[in-house]
């Protein structure tokens, strides 16, 4: 048996040095996340930090890890995730539901736009007649969808490998994950919801991940007074911060706040950003909005995350709508019936 356990450790070493060492599933999903703008955060019991420790190895990963969190006994789970206990005692800590219930917490809890999830027995201590050394479960989950995954490594592996093979197969279902679940919202706030304070709409305002609205409705919307404030040394003014603020702490990712002349301010919870006016002659506002957040979604996939590089295209699409745009004659539906 010694032999056999040495042999199946030995050959899992041999197969997986490489990709490991190599940081290849890491750089994959680096490169994924930073290209959507997406903020990722792990739960871990068994795999005790692992997946969030290869995430780190990739330099710059500041720019997409958010919060993670090792929570390796019940009570941590249910504490800091969320995790139901009537969950834990029906179905076990080592279950498909736990690992699901962990994912889903972290989106609720630390406002990520990514959750990974782990719960398993990694030996040799652990197993059960239903649940053998080497069983793992993954969740995964994004702002509107969960997914849960079940995986059975080599019993026989030693448990500091074992740990490796379930985080190489955390990363590998993550990958696929990504590419299959690409689901960014992005909204530009107008009409009837400028009706209602940001309290009332928060449970909506919490599933979106880029909010775009000009300064009258954010001013309205945050009940923020909006004083001007005569200071040469600082492009945005305390009011616009406030609101800024106030907005990202009900979204998930960047908030715009667009000001005709002076530019448009964003605010991703750790940088604040300003981007000049494009001049224009400006014959109508309408569709203005709607083409500042649709260039600034697509031109923040493009730019790979860069928001600074994203309000200047936004800023130029904006600009072109106001001045070509407003020359085109609006039909109204009256219009059209009549002929």
């Amino acid at each position: 048996m010694f032999f056999k356990r040495l042999f199946v450790n030995t050959g899992f070493i041999f197969c997986h040095i490489v990709p490991v060492l190599m940081l290849s599933r890491e750089k994959k999903i680096a490169k994924y996340l930073l290209k959507n703008a997406l903020k990722i955060s792990t739960a871990e019991s068994c795999t005790g930090g692992l997946i969030s420790s290869r995430l780190t190895d990739v330099s710059g990963s500041s720019a997409y890890i958010f919060e993670n969190i090792v929570t390796y006994a019940n009570e941590a789970k249910i504490k800091f995730l969320g995790v139901k206990p009537e969950t834990i005692e029906a179905h076990g800590v080592v279950s498909s539901e736990t690992a699901g219930e962990m994912a889903l917490g972290l989106i609720k809890k630390f406002n990520c736009s990514i959750a990974v999830s782990t719960t398993g027995i990694a030996g040799p201590l652990g197993a059960t007649e239903t649940k053998p050394v080497g069983l793992v479960y993954i969740g995964i989950a994004n702002n509107s969808i969960t997914k849960t995954y079940k995986y059975e490594a080599n019993p026989l592996l030693y448990r500091r490998i074992m740990k490796y093979a379930f985080s190489n197969k955390a990363l590998d279902l993550l990958i696929d994950f990504l590419k299959e679940n690409n689901i960014k919202l992005a909204h530009n706030l107008g009409g009837k919801l400028l009706d209602c304070n940001i309290n009332e709409i928060s449970s909506m305002l919490k599933n979106i991940n880029i909010l775009t609205m000009n300064k009258e409705e954010a001013s309205k919307i945050t009940g923020i007074e909006d004083k001007y404030e005569k200071n040469k040394n600082n492009l945005i003014s305390k009011c616009i911060k406030d609101m800024l603020e106030l907005l990202k702490s009900h979204i998930k990712d960047v908030v715009i706040i667009t000001d005709g002349a002076k530019g448009a301010y964003a605010y991703d919870g750790k940088a604040y950003y300003h981007c000049g006016e494009f001049p224009a002659k400006v014959v109508s506002t309408l569709g203005a909005g709607d083409a500042f957040a649709s260039t600034f979604s697509a031109a923040l996939i493009k730019t790979e995350g860069n928001i600074e590089k994203s309000l200047k295209y936004a800023s130029v699409n904006a600009a072109a709508v106001v001045e070509e745009f407003g020359r085109c004659r609006i039909y109204r539906k009256e219009d059209i019936l009549s002929g």
